[in-house]
């Protein structure tokens, strides 16, 4: 995954880097997710009432996700991100799976009436 990262008023450090990085890898398992996939991760610091809001955009070939949250912990919001994408994902695999059965179930049906007729 190509990383795209812009923080306001804050410093990402090493630490950070590879903490986002390897959450974000976590989604490469699904076949949806590719190392081609570009993502956009949001990083702001808000002074005024200490909070961190992190967004992220991840566009792939066939799909885009969007994610926000608002935490204390920089660690705790990406992997509440994380936790939203991959709610994210499982619903798109469950529609997808739910067209797949529909279609067979329409077939079976289609069959099973021919066989009625036939007969």
């Amino acid at each position: 995954m190509n990383f795209n990262v812009r923080n306001k008023n804050i410093e990402v450090t090493d630490g950070m880097k590879t903490h986002y990085e390897n959450m974000f890898l976590k989604l490469t398992k699904f076949k949806e997710f590719h190392n081609d996939d570009i993502v956009h991760l949001d990083i702001e610091y808000n002074k005024v009432d200490f909070v961190i809001n992190a967004s992220i955009d991840i566009i792939g070939k066939n799909h885009f996700l969007k994610a926000t949250i608002k935490d204390n912990d920089f660690y705790n919001a990406i992997d509440k991100i994380v936790d939203k994408l991959l709610d994210q994902i499982k619903k798109i695999k469950e529609i997808k799976t739910d067209k797949k059965h529909k279609q067979s179930f329409a077939k079976t049906i289609d069959d099973s009436m021919e066989n009625e007729i036939i007969e």
